[in-house]
């Protein structure tokens, strides 16, 4: 593994040091605001309300309220222009500039989705440099039965529009989605499970048959561990169907934080073992677990997340060399290794050689916008990386934005790190 981060990391510096100057300034920008952690957090928390203001002094009052507090955290410059924002009749200005600003933080991360010819242009980008693609559909939490059939309606939109789509030879269509956004939130209930996983069942089932019919491969997200075996229940039923006994594809998610992670891997391999049916096993850290501590916490429940990182990375790797063994046993499954940190990085390419499998039979994964020099330092060893992208409305994916950054700019994070040393090099 040691050979293989060495590598890895000397690559990544020397495409941080030759980054066009927008991106080093964008990326120093962004390295002050999160060096603090209190500045980090007030500023994720006005992203995140951003999106409900809507009036020019609204905006700037939040600001200050949020940020104004820790406002000598900031780079001078922006620290003397903040005065500005304390002018009422500033307010215009002020406001102009942060919704300029929190709209390039958020397109960095976010593709529209109401602009087709955009997101036709990003894909056709990425693939044109060798990397494959996965369309996650953002959107709000589902309240109602209306809301619920739209939402199932834009993931059968994109299908076919990613169908009727040319791509390069070799390449795939890939979606990524929510079963929760299926049914509105009162319905998706992991107490009610019988009749949520049967409605459910069949509405995913119509989205694996549009994908069939499209040559477009479905991948099902995890959410809150409340939902993860209902999640699986949903996956295997579905799949367990007649119809769908030839299917040359699908994913699930495996969350590596959650303390009995290692006991449902092995329930989800068992299962895919006997079933045979092709299985994308894309594994994460995970990204909800600040909303686990605090609900657990809340109804005095056990926590169900691992409350150390490095226990967190320790398992990551070990359910990622249990992935690999099966399938080197001859189980259908693919690994998909999704995190940005190169040690895990290193790890799973120093498995996938002493394994001797195939490197474009697994692939690894990394954040629209995030982790561009590791996307290219992995591609350039011969390994096949796919881009996870997020599409929607920009701003209304606020929500989704900020769980990822609190997730990645951790300053235990190797991203995180790097923002933070001058100069972007670790």
């Amino acid at each position: 593994m040691a050979e293989y981060r060495e590598k890895l990391y000397i690559q990544v510096t020397q495409t941080l040091a030759n980054r066009p100057w927008p991106e080093k300034l964008t990326d120093r920008l962004m390295a002050a605001c999160m060096a603090n952690d209190e500045l980090r957090t007030q500023l994720l928390r006005f992203i995140d309300v951003f999106p409900a203001l809507k009036t020019n002094r609204s905006i700037t009052r939040h600001f200050l309220s949020y940020v104004g507090p820790f406002r000598r955290f900031f780079p001078t410059p922006i620290k003397q222009a903040l005065v500005l924002a304390y002018l009422p009749w500033a307010h215009p200005l002020v406001s102009r500039l942060i919704k300029k600003f929190v709209r390039l933080f958020a397109t960095r991360f976010i593709v529209d989705s109401a602009d087709w010819e955009k997101m036709s242009q990003v894909g056709q980008s990425l693939q044109s440099r060798g990397y494959e693609i996965t369309w996650d559909l953002l959107g709000e939490e589902v309240l109602t039965e209306a809301e619920a059939e739209i939402f199932k309606n834009r993931y059968l939109e994109l299908i076919r529009r990613l169908g009727a789509a040319p791509v390069p030879e070799g390449f795939s269509r890939n979606i990524s989605v929510k079963l929760s956004s299926l049914v509105p939130k009162t319905a998706w209930d992991a107490i009610n499970w019988e009749e949520c996983a049967n409605r459910v069942t069949l509405l995913f089932a119509e989205l694996l048959r549009a994908g069939m019919e499209n040559q477009v491969t479905v991948n099902v997200d995890m959410e809150q561990y409340a939902v993860r075996d209902l999640t699986l229940e949903i996956f295997r039923r579905t799949l367990e169907r007649k119809e769908f006994s030839k299917i040359k594809e699908v994913g699930i998610v495996v969350q590596s934080y959650l303390e009995d992670a290692e006991k449902s891997l092995d329930k989800l391999l068992d299962w895919i073992r006997a079933s045979k049916v092709p299985v994308t096993i894309r594994l994460v850290k995970g990204a909800y677990w600040d909303y686990e501590v605090i609900t657990a916490q809340e109804q005095r429940w056990p926590i169900p997340v691992i409350a150390k990182k490095l226990k967190t990375d320790w398992q990551f790797r070990k359910l990622a060399e249990k992935i690999l063994k099966a399938q080197k046993s001859g189980v259908r499954v693919m690994f998909a290794c999704a995190s940005h940190n190169l040690d895990d990085i290193g790890y799973t390419m120093s498995l996938l050689d002493d394994l001797g499998l195939d490197r474009t039979g697994n692939e690894f994964q990394v954040l629209y916008g995030m982790g561009d020099q590791i996307r290219e330092a992995v591609l350039e060893n011969g390994h096949l990386i796919r881009i996870y992208v997020p599409c929607g409305e920009p701003i209304a994916g606020m929500a989704y934005l900020v769980r990822r950054l609190l997730e990645n700019t951790s300053q235990q994070s190797f991203l995180g790190t790097n923002f933070l040393r001058k100069g972007g090099a670790h």
